[in-house]
């Protein structure tokens, strides 16, 4: 699946005009993409998309069961590759790197900016790669449905994982975030946003494993 089709510069000027763009088999068009993040048309996550996401989960779950040592699935990371995770101790590990990511500084990134780095995401992680599970990805698409939009300040290292980490906080219920132009905690973003926070799962919410969450 490619991100991003031929640009068509005939359309351009007509993002504001899409109401509703759906990921799936075929490309997102860069009119499709601006559409999302700048004029907050609506996401809907194809049937295919979902199967895709469901299989390779299915797969983290096998490798699971199994107790295969897999770097940042049941071992830790970096220098802890030879550090086996148990997997009551999994989901905490994934909190752990999320929240020490955390740790951008700096003016925070438009809303534009946080919208197009999650629709890049859920692009990224639709492909079927990542083990993620398809409900953290339908979590980010109510989030940018409904309005939710993390407080991300812009200037961070390791590439963008710092940053990304800030808006992915949110996902959990941590961090802030804008919801109707009011600057709230994460949980309570998506509260007043009628949504629920997502604990992750084994291999789920590590930026060092950008290519999912």
């Amino acid at each position: 699946m490619e991100h991003i089709a031929t640009l068509d510069p005939s359309k351009i000027g007509r993002a504001n005009e899409i109401t509703q763009v759906t990921i799936g088999a075929g490309a997102v068009s860069l009119e499709e993409f601006v559409a999302v993040s700048r004029y907050g048309a609506k996401l809907v996550l194809s049937q295919e998309y979902l199967e895709r996401v469901t299989k390779s989960r299915a797969l983290v779950e096998k490798f699971l069961a199994e107790n295969r040592a897999i770097y940042g699935l049941t071992t830790g990371f970096g220098d802890n590759v030879r550090k086996v995770i148990p997997q009551e101790e999994a989901v905490q590990l994934q909190l752990n790197i999320l929240r020490s990511h955390a740790a951008s500084v700096g003016k925070p990134l438009s809303a534009e900016c946080v919208r197009a780095n999650w629709l890049m995401q859920l692009l990224s992680l639709g492909r079927g790669y990542s083990g993620i599970r398809p409900e953290m990805l339908s979590l980010i698409v109510d989030c940018l449905n409904e309005g939710v939009v993390p407080y991300a300040p812009a200037e961070g290292s390791i590439q963008s994982l710092s940053v990304e980490a800030n808006i992915n906080l949110v996902l959990i219920g941590e961090g802030r975030a804008w919801y109707k132009g009011e600057l709230l905690s994460g949980r309570e973003a998506l509260e007043r946003a009628g949504l629920k926070p997502l604990m992750p799962a084994c291999y789920e919410q590590s930026p060092a494993n950008r290519t999912t969450l």
